[in-house]
């Protein structure tokens, strides 16, 4: 009888390992299991589950205070949960047992320690910056970790796009960021610098200045909500809301004293914080001291308006009557400056900031009128600062007295004016809709007639100009 061999398997001390070991790895799942499929208790309000971490991610549903869900897993300050066993998702920890964050969205920071700002996710790129300790920041986006910043350039003035790492933070809501931010600017004026704190201020009080009588203000952003009163020249009302355009027309929110609030047409309003840190006075006291520009309304693939019969362009009509009048003003011996001198298109800002920017003496925006109505016709003059209103009527006088009706000196709220830092006027020369007008607007007789105006105006305005600064010099002394 041949004697079998007992195998190794079946040994007591090894079956006694292998019968450890299997419940070792039993006990290390369920560890897993606990850890994995915990619970959470969400105890607030907009909370909501995303796609993937990431506060831009798409929105799959929002928790209901009280909802228990459950967690598969967490990574970087986000849990992967289950809600009603159907839905999987990620909802932001740190959000969970936060009171004064509103949301995922409403999201600014506070740098706990002195913080570079990366190019990239990754503490290995470039830094762009770096911020100090207990400065703040508004955040664009939180994902996986990682919050996404736009920063200022000190080099460039331009806006870029940083990184920073969401554990160096404490992170607060946008109010109380921008509250921050605001205070810190206001703090890190010098105190001598009366112009920027006016305009740190400003910032947070605009006062909106109504410019005609019987203005309607609004229940809406809608030309046919309700009135609820009307408004007359003057009357000063608090901005609290950003433009709101309906029918191609601008509202502001404004407040009165009473805390009443309602919409009013921003086209006849001026607001206050575009009149800080203009120059209300040319410096020079005569045209042959004065620097002056003229900007050739619109321009390159934006022609403006057509003439009645669709031939000619106002931008063609704008440059031509700009170098009439710059020859004229020239030969007084004024030094002329032109926003464009060639079919070029230019932006709004683009105008004034060359405006600003050359710190002339007077800027003229030259443009000309369409309407609807073909009989519609003549010139018009408009101002936007209480201080141009005497540029505006000077010149205005002159071309009163041209072959074309005038329709007088009208409160415009033009960017080229609104934004100028300098006295600013926009002309309108004439309709382009209207067929007389137009066979004079090409005319070599009448653009001779508008340059000559323009320039009488412009003289007669340097006549007030000196009596009003020796006025104020001798106040002085």
């Amino acid at each position: 009888m041949v004697k079998r061999k007992t195998s190794k398997l079946f040994q007591p001390r090894v079956f006694m390992f292998v019968i450890v070991i299997g419940m070792m790895i039993l006990a290390l799942l369920g560890i897993i299991n606990l850890m994995t499929g915990k619970t959470i208790s969400v105890n607030r309000e907009q909370v909501i589950v995303r796609q993937a971490p990431d506060t831009t991610s798409e929105a799959l549903v929002e928790i209901e205070a009280g909802t228990e869900v459950r967690m598969v897993e967490e990574s970087d300050g986000w849990a992967r949960v289950k809600v009603n066993k159907q839905i999987t998702g990620w909802i932001p920890q740190w959000l969970l047992n936060r009171s004064d964050l509103v949301n995922d969205q409403d999201l600014g920071a506070q740098l706990l320690i002195e913080t570079s700002v990366y190019s990239e996710k990754n503490e290995t790129s470039e830094v762009l910056t770096s911020l100090a300790a207990g400065s703040y920041i508004l955040v664009d986006e939180e994902a996986a970790g990682w919050l996404t910043v736009s920063i200022q350039m000190d080099d460039d003035q331009i806006s870029r796009t940083g990184y920073i790492p969401t554990r160096l933070v404490n992170l607060v809501t946008e109010t109380l960021a921008l509250t921050k931010i605001n205070e810190n600017k206001l703090a890190d004026l010098s105190r001598y610098d009366a112009e920027a704190i006016a305009w740190a201020r400003a910032e947070d009080d605009s006062v909106v200045i109504v410019k005609q009588n019987n203005e309607p203000v609004l229940e809406g952003e809608n030309y046919y909500d309700d009135v609820l009163f009307y408004a007359e020249a003057g009357d000063e009302f608090s901005l609290v809301g950003d433009l709101a355009t309906y029918a191609n027309a601008d509202y502001y929110l404004i407040e009165d004293e009473a805390g009443g609030r309602g919409y009013i047409n921003s086209d006849r309003v001026q607001v206050s914080t575009y009149s800080i840190g203009r120059l209300d006075l040319p410096v020079a006291t005569e045209l042959s001291e004065a620097v002056i520009m003229l900007d050739p309304g619109h321009g390159g693939v934006d022609t403006g308006a057509l003439s009645w019969d669709g031939e000619s362009e106002e931008k063609v009509a704008t440059l031509e009557i700009a170098l009439v009048i710059k020859e004229q003003l020239e030969a007084e011996g004024a030094t002329v400056l032109l926003t464009r001198g060639a079919d070029d298109y230019l932006e709004l800002a683009e105008r004034t900031e060359a405006s600003n920017v050359s710190k002339v003496d007077l800027f003229i925006s030259l443009h000309y009128d369409s309407s609807e109505d073909s009989y519609w016709s003549g010139t018009t003059t408009y101002y936007y600062h209480d201080s141009d209103k005497l540029f505006a009527e000077s010149v205005n006088q002159e071309l009163d007295i041209q072959t074309l009706e005038n329709s007088g000196v009208v409160f415009g709220n033009y960017h080229v004016l609104r934004e100028n830092t300098r006295p600013a006027i926009l002309l309108e020369l004439g309709y382009m809709s209207n067929y007389y007008d137009v066979d004079l607007i090409f005319s070599e007789e009448y653009q001779t007639d508008i340059a000559t105006a323009i320039k009488t105006g412009i003289e007669n305005y340097f006549v007030e100009v000196s009596a009003i600064q020796t006025a104020n010099l001798d106040k002085s002394e």
